[in-house]
């Protein structure tokens, strides 16, 4: 389970860059991983709960639910790795400047106008996100492929913080 939360963590390095950062912000998420014909399935969630005005730092709380068993990982994140609501506003009014896609997408959370996003991970492995605004942690569905392994992620619920 530990090398599955590892190629996870990437992925949700690039959520945190993609928000709007409140205390209480929470997404929960579907994972699928298939590598040939093999497939997993877990749940992801993640929770905004604290911020260090001092040191300008967001504490991101991240569980990770497989078959029963559970790992939460806590980590802390500058708040300039988020990005506002107004700049992902942004990115989507003006998602081809940013070799976008604008994209309809409907996931278990709900129906979104979104900017699909090309990502790399600069080891060879690429995806996309879909980015939107107004959902906490600002990615609605994402996939990346990385040595053969391809990850999907769905947003299934949220809560903006406050």
């Amino acid at each position: 389970m530990k090398t599955i939360l590892m190629s996870l963590a990437s992925l949700f390095l690039a959520t945190a860059a993609l928000a709007t950062p409140a205390v209480g912000d929470y997404a929960k998420y579907n994972v699928t991983i298939s590598q040939g014909n093999q497939k997993m399935s877990l749940i992801a969630e993640q929770t905004i709960t604290a911020f260090d005005q001092a040191a300008n730092q967001y504490t991101v709380q991240t569980t990770y639910n497989y078959n029963g068993q559970s790992q939460i990982d806590s980590a802390q994140k500058p708040a300039d790795e988020f990005v506002s609501d107004a700049m992902a506003k942004d990115i989507i009014a003006n998602c081809a400047s940013y070799q976008g896609t604008l994209e309809q997408v409907t996931v278990p959370a709900g129906k979104f106008n979104s900017c699909k996003l090309p990502t790399s991970d600069g080891n060879g492995g690429t995806g996309s996100i879909n980015l939107v605004a107004g959902v906490a942690f600002g990615i609605v569905k994402g996939t990346s492929t990385e040595q053969g392994k391809v990850t999907n992620v769905e947003l299934l619920a949220f809560t903006n913080g406050k």
